[in-house]
């Protein structure tokens, strides 16, 4: 169990995100900066696999993955060339329960879109469930119009 959990602390320690400023108008400002596509969309299919993989935090050990495929349905877009209604995949990997961003079928999410794809949702952009984002919602869309989108 110890050893688990200090595997875990290593894993989270190299996931932990630099940000330029707590303030949650300049994240999502830089976020919004770096992404290819702001989207709000729901998670209409959620597919859960787990498998043991090679760790990064102890060479010659596995530690357990999740990774887990999602089908989202776009219904809003501040950022990119993607239309309402369209589909987008996205495809986590999680090491020891931390590095990655779970979702929940059904449920509608605000999502940064980095790469290509299929998209890796990280803890390092201000994705988030729309019901936590009354605020990024009304930032985003401040955004869009100053972009002329």
């Amino acid at each position: 169990m110890a050893l688990a959990l200090a595997a875990c602390a290593n894993t989270a320690a190299a996931c932990s995100c630099m940000l330029r400023s707590d303030k949650l108008e300049d994240q999502i400002q830089d976020s919004y900066g770096l992404a290819i596509a702001v989207i709000q969309a729901e998670a209409i299919e959620v597919k859960t696999s787990i498998y043991d993989a090679p760790s990064k935090a102890f060479p010659g050990r596995t530690e357990r993955r999740n990774e887990e495929q999602v089908t989202w349905r776009i219904s809003r877009i501040w950022k990119g060339a993607y239309q309402a209604s369209s589909t987008v995949e996205t495809v986590t990997s999680t090491a020891c329960c931390v590095c990655g961003f779970s979702v929940r079928k059904g449920e509608v999410y605000i999502l940064y879109l980095n790469g290509s794809a299929p998209f890796s949702l990280g803890i390092c952009s201000p994705n988030k469930p729309l019901r936590e984002a009354h605020s990024d919602v009304e930032i985003l869309s401040r955004l869009a119009a100053n972009n002329g989108t």
